[in-house]
């Protein structure tokens, strides 16, 4: 997750649920090997697109370098790729905050440069996996912009909340959530005179996980994909996906000894990961795959990060 693999492309094989990785599939069959679906039976290997290939000299790996270097990809036997975010994004944790979730950063190329790549993918029989990231957006996504001027339907679509007041009559924070980063999970914005979760920078805004409509814009993205024809989704941080509704109720210390002061370990994480809305939610999507995978006739699949 976020700047791991940075500079290098990592192998990784799956083989249903391992090592914190939770599969969801469509149900189909599109077998590569002996009574196994694709992305049982495949190599996924991990692009990292800054690195990878340089495609026009201006020192920044693209979408057009991938596509150069995919005859390579068979030559080395391998049948699907993850792809690691292209999305338009500010960049303030390596393309994980993005600012559209349907279109591509230009420091990537285009959609139409996207499309040539997923078409010459196919002709060559490798599957795509795309990184996708619901549980939080850049500060910089239209969305946020709408949601921090009040504007419905955006108003509910990430998670704001009311100050606390101390004796002093000092504004507060809502509880002590942590930033995975390090540090307080929540920003005071004056517009909203309100505090705005985020479980990782404060460029990345989390999202109201309970929020239907916000629910159903995430959805329409993960449609949007799939019809462009990808083949399936790496999703990142779902554990962080939704959080009690009572925000103003504190987490309790770990216990861990020697940690610094705000270290994301000093609090134990039950009310702000792994809530049963995620896990419903992800089950809503599941059957959104399966309506793909039955449309198309080819399983599409899932990675689901839930690391504790």
């Amino acid at each position: 997750m976020r700047g791991i693999f940075v500079g290098f492309v990592v192998l990784v094989a799956l083989v249903g649920v391992r090592g914190g990785n939770l599969v969801l599939k469509g149900k189909g069959k599109d077998k590569q090997g002996e009574d196994q679906e694709w992305w049982q039976s495949s190599v996924l290997y991990q692009i990292y697109p800054r690195s990878f290939m340089d495609s026009d000299g201006d020192g920044v790996g693209d979408i057009k370098g991938i596509t150069s270097k995919l005859d390579y990809l068979v030559e080395l036997g391998i049948r699907s790729v993850w792809l690691s975010p292209v999305y338009e994004s500010p960049m303030k944790d390596f393309g994980y905050d993005i600012s559209n979730f349907t279109n591509i950063d230009p420091i990537f190329g285009t959609l139409e440069d996207f499309f040539e790549m997923q078409e010459a993918m196919k002709d060559r029989g490798i599957k795509l996996v795309m990184d996708l990231v619901p549980n939080h957006s850049s500060d910089q996504h239209e969305w946020f912009n709408r949601s921090l001027a009040g504007e419905a339907p955006y108003d509910d679509y990430y998670v704001w909340v009311d100050p606390k007041f101390d004796d002093e009559g000092e504004r507060q924070p809502p509880s002590n959530w942590l930033s995975v980063f390090g540090g307080s999970a929540w920003t005071y914005r004056e517009e909203r005179e309100q505090y705005f979760l985020h479980q990782f920078l404060p460029e990345q805004p989390d999202v109201n996980g309970y929020n239907e409509n916000l629910i159903q814009a995430l959805s329409d993205v993960f449609q949007f994909w799939l019809d462009m024809g990808v083949d399936g989704f790496r999703v990142d941080a779902i554990k962080h996906f939704a959080e009690i509704e009572d925000y103003y109720q504190d987490e309790a210390e770990s216990g861990i000894p020697d940690l610094p002061e705000g270290n994301y370990e000093n609090l134990y994480h039950n009310l702000t990961t792994n809530q049963q809305q995620t896990f419903d939610v992800l089950r809503r999507w599941r059957l959104l795959l399966d309506a793909a995978t039955e449309a198309s006739g080819s399983p599409k699949y899932v990675e689901i990060n839930y690391f504790k």
